[in-house]
């Protein structure tokens, strides 16, 4: 536009919408990943909502290439090792650094007491992990390498995962409820020896070394008893969660309860959690926003001690 000897020029902007490319939210704020020299992987909350399992780290498994998820135990929400790309020391804690909406999460509040794996009665250990019901999770974010140390330093050395919760949105109250069932079983056994057979392999192995077959009255044959059978069992997975969310261009909100049952395979194990969330966001003014995350969460483990002492 030529000024020539105007004093002033009206120029009017017309808007052109275009596609904008994936953002990952990454440390303090939000990046393209066009723009993104790091190693990350991003899940979204849609694609792990549906799995029955009772921690967000379970749902991980599988799911990201270098990221290596090791269940430690067979205890309904057990302690897990997430491992990002292997093991980065001999002795100290491997552990990635959890941060749920900005917030990060000591190892030992993670894992429970001493790391996770080797704590708790009888050689189980408890996943704080799993106190986080994975229904509420908007997307999870797995920083991978340098970047990382970048931004929380020294915690990030074994990798970050990043866990954003949901939020409201302006618009119509959006309610969703679902409810999952399934079993759980051990599968694939060995088969153990009756009573016959072990008499029969007993007196033989004594006979190699020389000694006296044991007497009939030392074996009781009058009954055969599966143990396996009387302490495994078919387990039931059960899960209930119903959330709301909405809002307006003002004040949103995202708020949810959630039901875990979770019967152990072995018997006299379970794992049950009740869990409770709101999420509110209020923009004050164009540039004054507050708002909170609010979560609570009651669990119950019943576990069998596994100590060899």
């Amino acid at each position: 536009m030529t000024v020539s000897a105007r004093s002033s020029i009206n120029v009017q902007m017309s808007s052109d919408v275009k596609q904008l490319s994936e953002v990952v939210v990454v440390g303090y704020g939000e990046t393209r990943r066009k723009d993104l020299t790091g190693s990350v992987a991003s899940i979204r909350g849609e694609a792990i909502e549906s799995m029955p399992v009772p921690g967000i780290d379970q749902a991980l498994q599988g799911r990201i290439a270098g990221v290596n998820v090791i269940k430690a135990n067979g205890q309904p929400g057990g302690g897990i090792s997430i491992r990002v790309r292997g093991p980065a020391s001999i002795n100290s804690n491997n552990q990635p650094l959890y941060v749920v909406d900005g917030i990060p999460l000591l190892t030992d509040d993670v894992n429970g007491f001493n790391g996770g794996n080797f704590g708790g009665f009888g050689g189980q250990s408890s996943n704080t992990m799993s106190q986080i019901n994975f229904n509420d999770i908007e997307s999870v974010e797995v920083l991978k390498d340098a970047s990382a140390s970048a931004i929380y330093g020294s915690r990030a050395a074994n990798g970050v995962v990043l866990i954003t919760t949901k939020k409201g949105k302006a618009g119509k109250a959006q309610i969703d409820a679902n409810y999952t069932v399934g079993f759980q079983e051990v599968f694939d056994l060995p088969r153990l020896a009756n009573t016959a057979e072990y008499k029969e392999l007993l007196n033989e192995s004594r006979t190699n070394v020389g000694a006296a077959p044991q007497p009939d009255s030392f074996f009781d044959e009058t009954t055969d008893v599966d143990w396996q059978d009387e302490i495994f069992r078919r387990a039931r997975i059960e899960q209930f969660n119903l959330s709301a969310r909405g809002g307006s261009e003002k004040m949103n909100y995202f708020a949810s309860v959630g039901v875990d049952n979770q019967e152990g395979t072995l018997k006299g194990t379970d794992y049950q959690r009740l869990s409770a969330r709101l999420n509110l966001e209020s923009q004050a003014s164009d540039k004054v926003k507050f708002g909170n995350n609010l979560t609570l969460s009651y669990t119950r483990d019943r576990i069998q001690s596994n100590d060899n002492f």
